[in-house]
């Protein structure tokens, strides 16, 4: 993932906060400045059965190299090995190729002074941080792992052979003070960066002296702790700005800035970009010394992360998918916790993608249990700073790729003294009169709903300031008795023009006074009394029935109350489904077949979580292979069009 792990931090910071970084072998060490005089060898090739592989969009130096190794081998040797592009090029183990990217391929990332030989099957990679080490790369197979006399390539034992050049320079000085006198200050809100002193051990390896972490509490505030007259580098995950990272040398300090997707970037940015290219003398010189003041502070943007469709395009191709038999978008809530209380958007993706060999367009998050009315929080949201970046940043990569976020709300019960059992969202509100007041400006009704959307507020504004359009599916089954905003409250039902009355306001709220115009909202009903809810077109964009059958035979169990939805003439699918008992992901890909066989078009499903979910029912993988099912690939070819 996938996802924005602290580790590609910690490689980070390890390959690049260096001293004197020295040339050496796995297994073996090497002075500064020099390659072992052997390496140990595991196995040899012909090399007449091997092809030069280089990128497509290599630059003209790597090109240029790729092709002075080809000519290299066959004048030496008077074979006559072939120079190929990766483009369209077919995988299979049975190849043998030497394969040349520069900063990285495979996914491994490098320093720019870094390059690593790897073999993988019949493949030999040669990885660098630069086309100038690139170069030196190629000049070491061919002394070392090539016998032009034999006509054989060699392997380096394990597979593996890496090796670092040198810095070029000795010390470095930030605003005059040396950087082991640095701390490291990682926010305590930051749950993936508390071992610090991890971090800290990385570095110590390649710096002189430790750098020590500075010792926190959770709530202490950076201001406090930087009293002491300390330095500190000092990381953030908790910017908003999914895109946007900065380091800023300030008063003695470097801060380190980023949201959990660009953090990395951010790092990278001090410690290659702003050190290891303050000098870029091509003789080594350990005296020379790198020198950071305010005026070396950056900022950048990841160019990676872009939104490919807008709020428009979303409700297009649900509308699409109304009109054409052969599109179902997928959708499924997120895993979490306990009945899918949870938001791990990367995650979610990895367990379908795994059982399946695909990914919903649609997963839907509920992060409404961390609010501050929830008595199981005594006051406070649980949902943090780096908690939301974290959301924000798995939100926007699977935008990135062709999916699409959706959120769905179980409001924590106003009056938590009427919760019921340990439901945060069960329980009883009260009579109209009840519902009138919280939809009343200022009342202690209204005010305990507003808090109890408070962390779904703070999530829609960081989808709005990123340009992310988002699915919205609040008090959903409302036609039942079982949370706090349904029509029947104990021996009450409530009047269905008191209950549009709070949707209409809860959606102007919304979109007209916090101004997030980038919501597409869901009606999601029980089955019966479908419509007796509706609040009417203008404020609904897609409705959707919440099922969970128990054998076949969807169509005919609720093809009464799918005419009346379609009355509305909105886009149409199933909100939630999941297993009532036997019923599994085959049952329910043959019903919706059956119910466009029977002109009952669908656009969507969305399945619930964990046992409840495509892969939880049993034969997900047949479902979600099923052609007229759209993954997250094939929406983001729809996209493209």
């Amino acid at each position: 993932m996938r996802g924005f792990s602290v580790f590609a931090v910690l490689i980070c910071i390890t390959a690049c906060l260096l001293f004197s970084a020295c040339g050496a072998s796995v297994g073996e060490h090497a002075d500064v400045g020099e390659k072992p005089e052997k390496v140990k060898i595991e196995k040899t090739e012909d090399l007449s059965k091997y092809t030069i592989i280089r990128p497509d969009l290599s630059s003209d130096v790597i090109t240029r190299a790729a092709m002075d190794l080809r000519d290299y081998i066959n004048e030496k040797t008077g074979l006559s090995i072939k120079l190929k592009t990766d483009l369209g090029l077919a995988v299979s183990d049975e190849n043998y190729e030497i394969v040349i990217s520069v900063k990285g391929g495979k996914s491994k990332d490098f320093a720019r002074y870094e390059y690593e030989m790897r073999t993988e099957g019949n493949r030999l990679y040669l990885l660098a941080g630069s086309d100038k080490i690139a170069l030196e790369l190629i000049e070491d197979l061919k002394a070392r792992f090539i016998d032009l006399d034999k006509k054989k390539l060699s392997f380096p034992e394990n597979g593996e052979y890496v090796y670092r050049t040198n810095y070029y320079f000795g010390d470095v000085k930030i605003e005059g003070v040396d950087l082991s006198d640095f701390s490291l200050y990682v926010d305590p809100e930051d749950t993936s960066f508390r071992q610090k002193e991890i971090i800290s051990e990385v570095i110590a390896k390649e710096l002189t002296t430790k750098l020590a972490c500075a010792e926190t509490e959770k709530g202490l505030e950076i201001s406090d702790e930087l009293r002491d007259g300390g330095h500190y580098i000092i990381l953030s995950a908790h910017s908003l700005n999914v895109r946007d990272y900065s380091v800023e040398i300030k008063d003695g300090n470097v801060y380190i800035t980023g949201s959990v997707a660009s953090i990395d970037e951010a790092v990278k940015t001090f410690a290659r970009d702003m050190i290891s290219s303050k000098d870029k003398k091509e003789d080594v010189d350990l005296n020379k010394t790198v020198e950071l003041t305010e005026n070396d502070s950056r900022t950048g943007s990841l160019t990676t992360l872009e939104v490919p469709y807008t709020k428009e395009d979303v409700l297009r191709a649900y509308e699409d998918a109304l009109r054409n038999d052969d599109m179902i978008i997928s959708g499924s809530h997120a895993y979490g916790g306990w009945g899918g209380q949870g938001y791990p958007i990367a995650a979610t993706a990895d367990v379908y993608e795994a059982a399946t060999g695909k990914i919903p367009v649609v997963i839907e998050v509920s992060i409404s249990a961390t609010s501050p009315i929830n008595t199981d929080n005594k006051g406070e949201s649980t949902f943090g700073a780096y908690d939301l970046s974290t959301m924000l940043s798995e939100a926007a990569e699977h935008v990135a790729n062709g999916g699409i976020i959706a959120i769905n709300d179980h409001f924590s019960n106003p009056i938590q003294e009427n919760r019921r059992g340990d439901s945060h969202f069960r329980g009883l509100l009260g009579d109209d009169t009840a519902f009138q007041m919280l939809c009343t400006d200022g009342t202690k009704l209204n005010k305990s709903f507003l808090a109890s959307f408070e962390p779904t507020y703070r999530l829609l504004e960081a989808l709005h300031e990123n340009g992310i359009p988002v699915l919205y599916r609040p008090f959903h089954e409302m036609q039942g008795g079982w949370f706090w905003w349904c029509i029947y409250q104990g021996k009450l039902k409530i009047r269905s023009d008191t209950w549009v009355n709070m949707w209409r306001y809860f959606h102007d709220y919304v979109t007209e006074d916090l101004g997030f115009d980038n919501i597409l909202w869901i009606y999601s009903t029980t089955t019966y009394e479908t419509m007796y809810c509706y609040p009417g077109d203008d404020y609904v964009d897609l409705v959707g029935m919440d099922i969970y059958p128990s054998g076949e035979g969807v169509a005919d169990a609720y093809g009464r109350e799918y005419a009346h939805l379609a009355t509305s003439g909105k886009p149409i699918g199933f909100s939630e489904i999941g297993p009532g008992g036997a019923y599994n992901s085959e049952f329910f890909l043959n019903d919706m077949k059956e119910m466009l066989s029977r002109g009952m078009n669908i656009s969507y499903f969305c399945s619930w979580a964990n046992y409840h979910s495509v892969i939880g029912m049993g034969r997900g993988e047949i479902l979600m292979n099923d052609p007229m099912i759209y993954s997250r690939d094939d929406m983001m070819t729809y996209w493209g069009k």
